[in-house]
């Protein structure tokens, strides 16, 4: 039975869309005075916004994941019959009737770590499929949110894009665990399956390691995962940017975290998860776990004092 397909709930997160999740008639600027009530509703719209924008990108950024780790396995597998085809390893029927020897198994090894090396490392399709991606996320996080603080002005932040050069640099650790689960099924199949003992063409120890490699890097839950993750981060950088660019808003708080999980990020030696009133001079400073749920919302303003 082949793999199940995985669907994602798909929102597009419009400015009509947003504009009717917006409660608000009167922005924080222009309020007489910060009320209770008048901040609810800035931090309902404010969730409504973050929900949209993450709704999103789970509907986008899983599937990219998938699309792209694949090609990278299918580079994987054709770098290695290359590598092993210019050296004219264990090549041609002749070679089911004859068994490994160590010095086979130790260059077929190193083979397939070269074309993993290629394939999951130095491959830029990753960078590329996120870059605009997280930019048009962080964009609209941002624009959005200043629009619900009564302070738009457009895009004319050049923080926005070096918030997404952060976001791409990290996507490094992202490569790097790829390459590591997959030299990890790599060493897995030369330890245990017997048909390397017992003798198979190269070609068919390729296709029989690609298929372990695929089975491990493309699986539903390492893709809800980066999704939410990394959607996550790039809506939270606008935000960020937002509330550090305000003049009103002194304190911003995180909601929603399902529960405070062990060995956590820490702020001023809190865990993150559902932080209250950090200044937003601090903001960057606060960093949450893989598969965060939390989101920010405008908890103190200033000269109010509330």
């Amino acid at each position: 039975m082949g793999r199940a397909e995985i669907s994602y709930p798909v929102r597009k997160a419009s400015k009509s869309s947003f504009l009717q999740c917006v409660s608000q008639s009167i922005p924080p600027t222009k309020w007489s005075r910060v009320t209770k009530a008048n901040r609810l509703i800035l931090q309902r719209d404010m969730l409504n916004l973050q929900s949209q924008l993450k709704a999103e990108a789970m509907g986008k950024l899983p599937k990219a994941f998938k699309s792209i780790f694949a090609a990278q396995v299918s580079v994987f597998a054709d770098e290695a019959r290359r590598l092993g085809n210019r050296l004219g390893f264990r090549r041609g029927k002749g070679m089911k009737a004859a068994e490994w020897s160590a010095e086979e198994i130790a260059l077929g090894l190193t083979l397939l770590r070269e074309a993993s090396a290629s394939a999951f490392t130095r491959d830029q399709s990753i960078i590329n499929m996120a870059r605009g991606n997280y930019q048009s996320l962080i964009d609209r996080a941002y624009a959005r949110a200043r629009f619900l603080l009564g302070e738009a002005d457009g895009l004319l932040n050049p923080r926005l894009a070096s918030r997404n050069q952060r976001l791409l640099n990290n996507l490094k650790k992202v490569q790097v665990s790829t390459r590591n689960m997959a030299d990890f099924r790599i060493k897995k199949a030369f330890d245990d399956a017997q048909m390397f003992r017992l003798g198979v063409a190269w070609g068919e120890a390729v296709a029989s390691v690609a298929k372990s490699v695929s089975d491990r890097i493309i699986i539903p839950s390492r893709l809800t995962t980066l999704g939410r993750t990394e959607g996550g981060r790039a809506v939270d950088e606008g935000i960020k940017e937002a509330a550090k660019r305000s003049d009103i808003v002194s304190h911003m708080s995180v909601v929603g975290c399902k529960a405070v999980e062990p060995n956590i990020p820490t702020y001023n030696g809190e865990p993150t998860c559902n932080i209250e009133d950090v200044p937003v001079e601090d903001v960057d400073l606060v960093e949450f776990h893989i598969n965060h749920t939390g989101a920010w919302i405008a908890s103190r303003f200033r000269e109010q004092g509330i």
